[in-house]
């Protein structure tokens, strides 16, 4: 898993060493307005993708002063139990990488919420989509000056979902 190759607050040098051929895109002054280009143009990105057996995972990451500042991991999966099962796996393997990514052991983390639990659960019915969910696994993490978190849904309309998100604060 790329993940494990990715440390907290690695450098941007160390991400142009870990994966050579990642494209980085440099800011452009034309795409921020004046008043925010003193700082955007501080910023290099990156985006690139994963495949696993789970799904495919995408990775954006933001280096500010050459340092990771943001590191977004996303994939989705089929609501099936084999997906439920796959993105599990994923979800406790990022767990497990963060020690030695140097965020530390989680803070806070549940339990991870069972396939029977899971399908025997009915959806939230707020009226808003962005609450239709049921949460399967979280953790947490207090880095000093930044914040990570887990999360592993089932969302509306029947999808399962993973992102795990490391910024600065």
């Amino acid at each position: 898993m790329h993940f494990e190759k990715i440390p907290h607050r690695m450098t941007l040098a160390a991400f142009r060493e870990n994966f050579p051929t990642g494209k980085i895109t440099a800011p452009k002054k034309s795409d921020y307005d004046e008043s925010m280009w003193a700082e955007m143009k501080l910023n290099f990105f990156a985006n690139f993708t994963e495949e696993t057996s789970a799904g495919e995972i995408l990775y954006q990451l933001t280096f500010h002063n050459e340092v990771l500042s943001f590191l977004q991991l996303s994939v989705n999966g089929d609501f099936n139990e084999e997906g439920y099962t796959q993105l599990a796996a994923v979800a406790q393997q990022i767990i497990a990488l963060s020690a030695a990514r140097g965020t530390g052991a989680p803070a806070e983390q549940s339990p991870l919420l069972g396939w029977k639990a899971l399908i025997q659960s009915p959806l939230p019915d707020s009226g808003r989509p962005d609450e239709r969910y049921i949460p399967i696994l979280t953790a947490a993490w207090h880095p000093e000056g930044y914040s990570a978190s887990l999360r592993y849904d089932w969302t509306w309309p029947g999808q399962l979902y993973l992102e795990y998100r490391e910024e600065q604060r």
